[in-house]
């Protein structure tokens, strides 16, 4: 659990902005951005943050990612403090890949995973963390305005969507590999997949699904249970047996039947 401190002040004091989580290797490993005074709860340590949140210095809000197993395996990567009271952070999505760790989400101002960038917008990106030691292995913030919507990694590739575009990275650097310019909400197919978003109080879950090939079978014919046919001898088709002679079709042939 990413806990409350217990002493509530006001302006210094927030709950997680956005968390998620991966299980590797059987241990759970948590990502979430924080601003102010926090406190991080596990079974085996307990742990408080404390980041800048107020007029004076302004707000610093950082990403935390922390192996529950372990006070010493705590990763924080810290963005230079602001001014703007009500920016977007957010995580979208924390996907394992291999050794790997992928996130998406939205930030504001400096890009805590490359202090090099600096938006002066909401920004959506996508990284991918070393599990070893919670190293950056390559991050990507989105050259426009934007706010994460989804994350989907399949195999090779990430798809990552805003409200306004569906982005394609190569899960290995994080190349950009396409763009399409379409909410997930609106794909109807991506990469060879089927794509299909449920969405519910705002939150979405989208499922991919691979093209079907066609199969190896030549022709379908039934089975030796299949259902007979019934017929009269004028070759009405009947729904059912009547009485005197019936002509039943089966597909071992036809044959002659006197119903009592």
């Amino acid at each position: 659990n990413v806990m409350e401190s217990e002493t509530v002040q006001t302006m210094t004091q927030y709950y997680p902005e956005a968390l998620d989580f991966v299980v590797y290797n059987g241990i759970p490993h948590v990502a979430f951005f924080g601003c102010g005074d926090l406190t991080l709860t596990t079974a085996a340590y307990t742990k408080k943050f404390s980041y800048a949140a107020d007029e004076e210095t302004g707000l610093e809000h950082a990403l935390v990612l922390a192996n529950t197993s372990g006070i010493d395996k705590i990763k924080v990567f810290n963005a230079a403090p602001h001014s703007n009271s009500y920016p977007t952070y957010n995580l979208v999505g924390a996907a394992l890949s291999g050794d790997n760790c992928i996130l998406a989400g939205t930030f504001y101002g400096n890009f805590p995973l490359d202090n090099t960038v600096t938006k002066d917008k909401n920004t959506s990106f996508v990284a991918s963390i070393k599990m070893a030691d919670c190293s950056v292995n390559w991050a990507k913030a989105n050259e426009s305005e934007s706010e994460a919507k989804c994350m989907v990694v399949t195999g090779e590739e990430i798809h990552a969507s805003t409200a306004d575009a569906l982005y394609t990275f190569r899960t290995s650097d994080g190349d950009l590999k396409r763009t399409q310019n379409q909410g997930f909400a609106d794909a109807a197919q991506c990469n060879d997949q089927y794509v299909s978003t449920v969405r519910a109080d705002e939150n979405s879950v989208v499922v991919f699904c691979p093209k079907l090939k066609s199969s190896g079978i030549d022709e379908m014919q039934a089975g030796k249970n299949g259902a007979a046919r019934y017929y009269n001898l004028n070759g009405v088709e009947l729904s059912a047996p009547q009485k005197g002679l019936t002509i039943v079709k089966t597909t071992d042939g036809v044959k002659k039947v006197t119903v009592k």
